[in-house]
């Protein structure tokens, strides 16, 4: 990072920069993640860390995969 962004950073709290990941790697992650998510879920290995519920009745979960590298195919 340079002087400008620190400073930047230090002043707003946040910095804009330019995209780290491209559209490849980012697909790349989110398919390795949806694959993790999906193992999981076949093995009964999730836990819904926040169960909830919509206005509309629709229940929510929210799951953490922690240590992803250790479901690794």
């Amino acid at each position: 990072m340079t002087p400008t962004q620190i400073e930047q950073f230090r002043r707003e709290g946040f910095l804009v920069s330019d995209p780290i990941f491209s559209s490849a790697e980012i697909q790349t992650f989110a398919d390795a993640y949806d694959a993790c998510l999906e193992r999981l879920r076949q093995e009964q290995a999730l836990k819904n860390i926040r169960p909830g519920q919509l206005e509309d009745g629709t229940q929510t979960e929210v799951q953490q995969i922690r240590c992803a590298h250790l479901f690794r195919p």
